[in-house]
């Protein structure tokens, strides 16, 4: 028998949901460009309520969003290479 080693990568996604409270003087505009720095900045869940707060002057997180990793909305699963012995 060979033996086949097999590199893949896979990929877990999770839908995720936080609720703030901005000031009224927040426009659509300055949101989306809060959002898309905070977007560029946050590595995993628990970064987006603190680069909110640091972004938005004023923002109140009223539900942050939940951390746990136990089961993921969708998966895939991309082969990357193999070897064979």
């Amino acid at each position: 028998m060979k033996k086949v080693t097999i590199e893949f990568i896979e990929t877990l996604s999770y839908n995720r949901e936080i609720i703030i409270e901005v000031p009224n003087d927040v426009t659509e505009r300055e949101l989306d460009k809060f959002l898309n720095a905070v977007e560029r900045g946050a590595d995993y869940a628990g970064d987006v309520p603190f680069l909110l707060a640091k972004h938005i002057q004023g923002a109140v997180i009223v539900d942050p969003p939940c951390e746990d990793l136990d089961s993921p909305d969708r998966s895939e699963i991309e082969f990357q290479s193999f070897d064979i012995d």
